[in-house]
C-alpha cells in the first residue's frame, strides 16, 4: 500500500455544494478502484491524500490529470 499527497489550484472558484458533489462521486467511485483517501478544499486550492496499490494510484492519478476542474 501506497500514499500519495498532491495540491491543485481550482480553475474556477467553486462553490461548498460543487465541492461537497465532488466528495460524494469520490466516495462511490473510490472503493471501486480499491482506493481511499481525503480531499481538502480552501481559498481555490485542493489537497488530497490518497491511498492503495500502486497501479490503482496511477490509474486514479490518469482520471484526476484529466479533470478541467483544476490545474497542478
Amino acid at each position: 500500500m501506497e500514499q500519495l499527497l498532491y495540491t491543485s489550484t481550482a480553475t474556477a472558484d467553486l462553490a461548498a455544494d460543487e465541492v461537497f458533489k465532488i466528495v460524494t462521486v469520490s466516495a462511490r467511485n473510490n472503493p471501486a478502484r480499491d482506493v481511499t483517501g481525503f480531499l481538502i478544499y480552501a481559498d481555490g486550492a485542493f489537497m488530497q491524500l490518497i491511498e492503495g496499490e500502486r497501479a490503482d494510484l496511477d490509474a486514479l492519478l490518469d482520471v484526476l490529470g484529466r479533470d478541467p476542474r483544476h490545474r497542478a
